[in-house]
């Protein structure tokens, strides 16, 4: 656990404090509270909004600190243990106080946030890694691979042609519709559609990959080129 607090506050040390999003499963979130909680910690004063002015609360700071905080407001007014501001704006506060902590040693960490994601399977339907090339699809793959990938991913349907029709498939355990769902597909009622004929015995799985391939090499010619066009633009 500690490693990949690590891992998520150490930017903020190597460069300087910024607010940090991490994109993670719903399974980590245990990780970002952690995260959370030491970085919070970590801070020598809390910046709080109060009924009129702003208040800046020592936590752990030296008093050198705190002095450098009433200094750099005009109409600060130090207590023990805290200085209180009237007339400033709280994020115009807050980055000066950041600026302050930092110069007496300390971290002045933004508390790191997050986004959940459900992470999508590979196309041979288990974790997709590069070590399986199989399972994912490469920014710069021929068009021939890229079809022999999608037509060879494992998908939701029946063993035979017969119980296809009368049952219908199961889109939610397909990688390809997983494919169109997560990338491929960005309009709701169309990606209603396939997942209702699917469901419906109504189209075959061969079907389905063939629609489904062309929309990759329509995304990754449209991608590439993109990428081509900025190539000037990246520094390494």
């Amino acid at each position: 656990m500690i490693t990949q607090v690590a891992d998520i506050l150490y930017p903020q040390i190597d460069r300087e404090p910024a607010p940090t999003v991490v994109p993670v499963g719903v399974d980590q979130d245990p990780h970002i509270r952690l995260t959370r909680g030491i970085a919070h910690k970590m801070r020598m004063f809390t910046v709080e909004e109060r009924d009129g002015y702003i208040s800046v609360r020592s936590k752990n700071a030296p008093e050198a600190a705190l002095d450098a905080v009433k200094k750099a407001f005009p109409h600060a007014k130090k207590y023990e243990g805290h200085v209180d501001i009237k007339g400033a704006q709280c994020a115009d506060v807050a980055a000066k106080v950041r600026e302050i902590e930092r110069a007496h040693g300390g971290f002045a960490f933004y508390t790191p946030s997050s986004t959940y994601h459900i992470f999508m399977p590979g196309l041979t339907g288990g974790k997709m890694s590069s070590s399986i090339p199989e399972s994912i699809i490469s920014f710069y793959e021929t068009e021939a691979v890229v079809r022999k990938k999608v037509m060879s991913g494992i998908t939701g349907g029946r063993m035979t042609l017969e119980e296809q029709k009368r049952l219908g498939g199961e889109p939610d355990k397909c990688s390809i519709f997983l494919l169109n769902l997560f990338h491929m597909v960005t309009d709701d009622n169309e990606l209603a559609e396939i997942k209702h004929k699917c469901m419906a015995g109504e189209v075959t799985c061969g079907q389905c990959k063939k629609n489904t391939a062309e929309r990759v090499v329509a995304f990754l010619k449209d991608f590439r080129e993109k990428m081509d066009a900025c190539q000037d633009r990246i520094v390494v």
